[in-house]
């Protein structure tokens, strides 16, 4: 891929974690040649947009802490690929949020415009960081968007900027419909729960038609199940993202993040993606976001983020 070096420039370079005793993700799924890799994966220790929307701060720490337990472990009956991936480093940022998001933006759209089969995994940070990861594949003059997006999240994120134009955490799918481009029925957030979403963000998602599912709706697992899976099934030939708020899960499973919740999606949604293996094939980005070790116990969410990663990468 030409201007790799541009790419790295843009990042700072990292130690990958590796275990030697036996075969791990690390030791066998990276890889050094950018060209022969299917995932890209970018850090981006920001949590700045946290910060803005007066969350707890720590998610800066949580690319770190994901490469540490998706790196050491150890391959099962399934697995990434060998030399499947390639990761970049952390991104390098700037002086405010707005240019950060615009750089990953950049790397994103170079990496997609290069060779448009590459599929990117970003770790952050806050989740506004998501902006720039899901924008990144938008042409700026392409007339119709098409992309999908689906977001695994407690909270709807579609809140307009703060005064001053201020960018938080709640603000990367409000702009992504009023900016990039993406269509409102387009966004499908999944799992909001109502507590989490005032008045005034419920009636924005409905005037722009977004296609809400809400936890209360889903009670049981198995109903979570059933409403995710028909959801897959809608990304059927379609250009998709998948986003993961790690809030999205009880406390039980994610104690480490910016905004603990005590009801949850169940992390067993991710169990049988093998069924939806053509779906994931058109895949263009996953986000995974608001891990902040700090706050975690016994590295709990840390693993989460890992195995849920681990699930998608291992079918695409």
């Amino acid at each position: 891929m030409k201007g790799v070096a541009s790419i790295r420039s843009k990042c700072n370079s990292i130690t990958l974690p590796t275990r030697s005793k036996r075969p791990t993700v690390g030791s066998h799924c990276v890889t050094n040649n950018i060209d022969e890799a299917s995932w890209i994966v970018i850090g981006v220790c920001d949590d700045r947009g946290v910060k803005n929307n007066l969350g707890r701060i720590g998610a800066k720490q949580g690319p770190e802490a994901f490469r540490k337990m998706f790196y050491t472990q150890s391959l099962g009956h399934t697995s990434p690929k060998e030399k499947s991936i390639y990761d970049v480093g952390n991104l390098k940022l700037t002086k405010n949020i707005l240019t950060t998001h615009e750089k990953l933006r950049e790397i994103v759209d170079q990496i997609k415009s290069q060779d448009e089969k590459k599929k990117i995994l970003v770790i952050g940070g806050g989740h506004d960081i998501a902006y720039g990861e899901i924008a990144g594949c938008i042409k700026r003059d392409q007339k119709i968007i098409r992309n999908h997006i689906i977001n695994i999240d407690a909270h709807s994120d579609v809140r307009p900027y703060e005064k001053n134009k201020t960018i938080t955490s709640g603000t990367p799918f409000y702009r992504l419909i009023t900016e990039a481009g993406i269509r409102g029925e387009h966004y499908h957030p999944f799992g909001l729960q109502k507590p989490s979403n005032n008045n005034a963000l419920v009636a924005w998602m409905l005037e722009h038609k977004v296609d809400i599912h809400w936890l209360e709706d889903m009670p049981s697992n198995e109903a979570q199940m059933k409403k995710f899976h028909e959801l897959l099934q809608q990304m059927k030939f379609r250009k998709w993202h998948l986003n993961i708020d790690l809030d999205a899960f009880d406390v039980a499973h994610a104690p480490g993040v910016s905004a603990q919740a005590i009801f949850g999606v169940s992390p067993n949604l991710f169990l049988n993606l093998a069924n939806y293996k053509s779906i994931f094939e058109s895949i263009e980005t996953l986000g995974i976001y608001e891990l902040a070790p700090k706050y975690d116990i016994d590295g709990r969410t840390a693993k989460l983020a890992a195995k849920l990663a681990y699930q998608v990468m291992s079918i695409c």
